[in-house]
């Protein structure tokens, strides 16, 4: 609903966690999708952040929209990989 809501419609990445209040993070990112698909929203490369690290579980938030997933705990060195694989360069450097 926030999405639907703003005024800006142009986001480069969204990180969503798998568990959060009232929506989980793949039920959010269908919703998200489903605001790219009327236009409220440009495309976007939507991230899952979550410790499920089940097959099944990764599995399911990919089939939801998410691109890739950000185990926790987080380290550096995932999050950087992360980060150059799905981020713009010229975003990137002005993001850093």
């Amino acid at each position: 609903r926030k999405f639907a809501d703003c005024s800006c419609v142009s986001y480069t990445m969204i990180i969503m966690d798998y568990e959060m209040p009232l929506l989980n993070g793949p039920q959010c990112a269908q919703e998200v999708k489903n605001l790219v698909k009327i236009g409220t929203l440009n495309s976007q490369v939507i991230l899952g952040h979550t410790a499920y690290n089940s097959a099944e579980d990764i599995e399911y938030f990919r089939s939801c929209g998410i691109k890739d997933i950000l185990e926790k705990p987080i380290t550096e060195e995932n999050f950087n990989t992360i980060m150059d694989k799905w981020m713009p360069k010229a975003t990137k450097t002005s993001f850093l």
